[in-house]
């Protein structure tokens, strides 16, 4: 059997913006590189954050002015950091091109066609109305974009069929939606055309179901997420009314609408309801903790411990504007010089560091940088850390004294009388601890940190709830460690250290979550890889009351602004009057 090429070394051509974050990107393929309307080619990740190809319906391949090669045209709509970098494809730029993947869609006896593209799903027609053209055939196409701007040209020249376009948002005849248009096209078919259709997947049941009531046949092209992108990981499943299951990339992109479990395929779709505008949302929060303890912040967003130093704040290096308390470093009963060095190291998506709980010492802590802090006139809150039960108690006593809004217990340190286990990893070790803060200071907003190097984070919490804590906040960095290949020495000091950035965000998210569905009754300070709008919003949706930003910070001295104003953002489009109503909104039915 002759074996098909399948990886293709491209070179950019050309580039268009169009409207609406349009771009056509032209590349040179070789004259071999053979394809079929309804299939797709995979290009790699341009960004260091992903990991997966992402595949792009072929718009057209014609004939190029350069030697030994013709040209491949795709569409892109720029919507996240990938397709952002591939529209800023330098000329000549060499690229991998894995394709063409997926079935070529059939073309039947029918002599007309009605082609139906919702958005971005019109890119995967183009093709197809172009090799229609060149059968013969009728062809009216249906356009639902907000400009017409915004469509590659359709490119009939080589055949002899007829090509109508119909802009759906520029008609105001029958309305402005791409399946008000087909109806009456339809009715006057008398069943005759073929209807193929692409985009959102509400919009294509709705044609399914028009074109069924006027006995048209009809196909829908599927542009799900795909993974891997050539059957191997089963992760873009259709499932089918025959309880049979197909996979958009080996067995699609098109499908017979009629074999298509619609219910199965909408039923995580998202579902908007019509929401009232909101002018500006509120983004003040209450933690009400036990025995009526409350904190309260004027943003929901706090900095992360350990993540701020009191020299960086008094140099102005960190807006805080936006910011609703201040968590300090952690502090010991006894000064610590930290670990050796090297501390840090930066990693895929993340950091690792093992600083070694540096800070000045209790004494000094008290003399010196804590009037520092409480100058800001922010609520501040101690992070502490304690290797015996004695020492978390002598920090409590001290500190409960104080100004100060609440204490942070950090119970991811070694219990040193307990034969060095972490308190945070076993429920009693974390019961006690939190015994001891809690009596020690009785009338301060008490938080525990928990570690997520545990196998049940929910046994943890409900511990240091029944021990009287008044929230939760999670989670502390996960254990890593990185290697210097040209050296076989580990980049940490320590060998190993925590791991924090991006790479832990869907990790943390989890952990929230747990937490939130386990109802522990207090709040939940959510962080772990916080360095946007839309990531906080996700911990609040999985249950956060409020978040902190830590290894985000490093280098963006406006993230709080960045994050607050996106979080408002965010909030008035879901139609929520307050950053509260976000909380545990996550919808999984």
């Amino acid at each position: 059997m002759k074996k098909v090429k399948s990886l293709w070394q491209a070179k950019v051509d050309s580039i268009h913006y169009g409207a609406l974050d349009i771009v056509t990107l032209n590349l040179l393929v070789p004259k071999t590189f053979q394809a079929k309307p309804g299939q797709f080619v995979l290009l790699p990740p341009l960004s260091e954050d992903s990991v997966l190809p992402r595949p792009f319906s072929i718009v057209g391949i014609s004939p190029s002015d350069k030697i030994r090669t013709n040209l491949l045209t795709l569409w892109i709509k720029r919507v996240g950091k990938n397709t952002a970098l591939y529209s800023r494809l330098p000329y000549n730029k060499k690229i991998d091109l894995i394709g063409p993947k997926g079935l070529p869609i059939k073309i039947a006896s029918e002599k007309k066609y009605i082609l139906v593209g919702g958005g971005a799903g019109y890119a995967a027609l183009a093709f197809l109305a172009d090799e229609l053209s060149r059968q013969g055939k009728k062809i009216i196409v249906i356009a639902g974009a907000k400009k017409k701007a915004a469509i590659p040209a359709l490119n009939p020249s080589r055949g002899a069929g007829t090509v109508k376009l119909i802009m759906a948002s520029e008609s105001g005849k029958y309305g402005k939606l791409a399946t008000d248009l087909l109806i009456p096209l339809l009715k006057k078919d008398g069943g005759e055309a073929r209807v193929v259709a692409c985009g959102p997947k509400a919009m294509l049941k709705k044609v399914a179901e028009i074109s069924a009531d006027y006995g048209n046949g009809c196909e829908v092209i599927l542009e799900e997420i795909m993974a891997c992108g050539t059957g191997s990981c089963k992760g873009c499943a259709v499932f089918g009314k025959d309880g049979t299951v197909r996979h958009v990339c080996s067995d699609g992109p098109a499908f017979d609408a009629k074999w298509i479990d619609w219910p199965k395929l909408l039923h995580r779709s998202s579902r908007q309801a019509n929401r009232p505008t909101i002018k500006k949302p509120a983004m003040d929060v209450c933690l009400v903790g036990q025995n009526l303890k409350t904190l309260l912040l004027a943003s929901p967003l706090l900095n992360g411990s350990g993540c701020l130093g009191i020299e960086a704040l008094e140099k102005g290096e960190i807006d805080l504007r936006y910011v609703g308390a201040l968590e300090t470093k952690g502090v010991t009963v006894k000064p610590r010089a930290g670990n050796d060095m090297p501390r840090i190291c930066e990693v895929e998506s993340g950091v690792i560091n093992s600083i070694g709980l540096q800070n000045v010492g209790l004494e000094k802590f008290l003399s010196d940088e804590l009037p520092r802090w409480l100058k800001f006139g922010k609520p501040v809150i101690i992070n502490i850390s304690g290797f015996s039960l004695e020492e978390y108690a002598e920090l409590a006593e001290a500190l409960g004294k104080t100004a100060i809004a609440g204490l942070e217990v950090n119970i991811s340190c070694p219990n040193i009388k307990g034969g060095g286990m972490s308190f945070g990893t076993n429920p009693d070790l974390a019961r006690q601890v939190t015994s001891v803060v809690r009596k020690t200071a009785s009338d301060k907003f008490i938080i525990v940190k928990l570690t997520p190097n545990v196998t049940d984070i929910v046994s943890i919490a409900k511990a240091v709830k029944q021990s009287g804590a008044d929230a939760i906040s999670l989670v502390n960095t996960f254990q890593a460690m990185d290697i210097d290949v040209a050296t076989r020495r580990p980049k940490i000091g320590a060998v190993a250290g925590g791991l924090s950035g991006p790479a832990i965000a869907t990790q943390a998210l989890w952990k929230v979550r747990q937490l939130h569905q386990a109802k522990l009754g207090i709040p939940i300070i959510g962080m772990g890889g916080i360095d946007s709008a839309e990531t906080a919003a996700k911990f609040f949706m999985a249950g956060a009351n409020a978040i902190a930003v830590g290894t985000g910070s490093f280098g963006r001295p406006h993230i709080f602004t960045e994050i607050f104003r996106g979080l408002e953002k965010i909030i008035k489009r879901q139609g929520l009057g307050s950053v509260t109503e976000l909380t545990g909104s996550l919808i999984t039915d």
